[in-house]
């Protein structure tokens, strides 16, 4: 599961905190706001907490499957 973080005007933004909440798993965006899960199970939803410095916490929900690109465009607000 793939995906990239960035601010309301598309800004990607760097160290950003990406948890799946479904496990013990956490990563940080790199330089151009991008994430990468590996072995998620498939057909399950989960549930991802973004958080960064200065702007609000987001959840996300998906459910991975391999028809699809599991690819989030995630918009974080600042406080």
């Amino acid at each position: 599961m793939k995906g990239k973080v960035t601010d309301r005007d598309g800004n990607a933004l760097v160290g950003a905190k990406v948890l799946l909440l479904n496990s013990d798993k956490e990563v940080f965006t790199d330089f151009d706001g991008n994430f990468e899960f590996t072995d998620v199970p498939q057909q399950e939803e989960q549930k991802i907490k973004v958080k960064f410095i200065s702007f609000q916490e987001t959840i996300a929900s998906v459910i991975p499957s391999e028809q699809s690109n599991d690819y989030l465009e995630i918009h974080l607000r600042s406080k």
